[in-house]
């Protein structure tokens, strides 16, 4: 009956439905077109985002199954707030000493559409944010950010630090 209690229970089978071997994608489409507000949408379509990267280990990750998972979905909402998800979900594992969590970045940029790329670094900047004690500035710099923004293409810098300093936005 609480409302907000059936979105949170919804990104949770969101998540779990990204992650599931092999994707059911219909199965997928029928939970993230069910929400009724653009609240609850946004909400299921970033966890559904996460899913997709919970999926695997780090080392794991392949950017191209994540694309071809991607494909299988029928369309259910602006992927741009997958991207965003998936962005969230990295954001979370990447630092300076993490090795894994470059690679991870990488396959992301080589496999996944390349329209994506920019909601993806909003999340991942929105993430990183998330893990400090409070709201950085976008300019912020640290050994840890600059080597994210080493890893990601120039042009998705803007959208990253957008993040960083503040924007839930995925576009």
């Amino acid at each position: 009956r609480d409302p907000l209690l059936r979105v949170y229970i919804g990104a949770d089978a969101a998540r779990q439905l990204a992650s599931e071997q092999p994707l059911r994608p219909l199965m997928a489409a029928a939970l993230l077109a069910a929400p009724t507000t653009p609240g609850e949408t946004r909400t299921l379509l970033r966890a559904f985002g996460q899913g997709l990267t919970y999926s695997i280990l780090p080392r794991f990750f392949k950017g191209a199954e994540l694309q071809r998972r991607l494909s299988l979905l029928p369309e259910v909402g602006d992927r741009r707030e997958i991207a965003f998800g998936s962005g969230l979900r990295m954001g979370m594992l990447v630092h300076e000493f993490y090795d894994v969590g470059d690679r991870m970045l990488l396959e992301y940029l080589r496999h996944v559409d390349p329209a994506l790329h920019k909601p993806f670094a909003r999340g991942l900047g929105a993430a990183y944010r998330w893990r400090l004690l409070g709201s950085p500035p976008a300019d912020l710099d640290s050994p840890a950010i600059e080597r994210l923004i080493q890893i990601l293409p120039p042009p998705l810098e803007g959208d990253f630090r957008a993040g960083l300093g503040g924007s839930d936005a995925a576009f």
